[in-house]
């Protein structure tokens, strides 16, 4: 599948399982942590350092903004993107989000920042996410949950067919998707 083509691509191996696991419980217990300090009024309700609960696309989702180990990601991936797309890109922000049970992203179109996005699934029930492709044809695009000895995929799309929807209702107690930003160089 070309991205020039189509203006999006799945990739497999994109990082390894072992990182994939690590970011994953790091970002399960980094919500924890934020839940204990924001409930024993260690942390102010204003700051937002540790991430914060909701936001306008999902109320009662914890996320975090430029996480330090996501935005870590994004740099080490940014190669391979190029690779990928035949494009030279430059990081943008990185946004992390655990969708609790019952939660949706309805159908939206993301900020022009949003050029190049990927999309990393760590976690849950396959849940589709849903493209728009250059025709305006919906393209449902399900994650692959890996096995032990399997690499995660990642989904490229850009700005070209940026509508995004998290169709199904989320079944699982989470789901963590975050989100690797680029725009591209000229």
């Amino acid at each position: 599948m070309s991205y020039k083509k189509n203006k999006y691509k799945i990739v497999k191996n994109a990082i390894p399982m072992d990182v994939a696991n690590f970011v994953h419980d790091y970002f399960l217990m980094k919500r924890e942590v934020f839940l204990r300090m924001k409930k024993s009024k260690y942390i102010s309700k204003y700051n937002d350092d540790w991430g914060k609960m909701g936001d306008e696309q999902c109320p009662q989702s914890y996320n975090h903004y430029s996480d330090v180990a996501m935005d870590t990601i994004l740099s080490l991936l940014t190669d391979k993107m190029n690779k990928e797309t035949g494009l030279k890109l430059s990081p943008t922000y990185s946004y992390a989000r655990i969708y609790n049970k019952g939660e949706s992203l309805e159908k939206h179109t993301d900020r022009y920042s949003c050029e190049v996005s990927t999309t990393l699934c760590l976690g849950g029930d396959v849940w589709p996410i849903w493209l728009t492709d250059t025709k305006g044809k919906d393209i449902e695009v399900k994650f692959h949950l890996p096995s032990i000895d399997e690499e995660l995929e990642l989904s490229l799309s850009s700005l070209l067919q940026p509508k995004m929807s998290m169709a199904e209702k989320n079944k699982n107690v989470f789901f963590i998707v975050f989100q690797l930003v680029f725009y591209q160089c000229f």
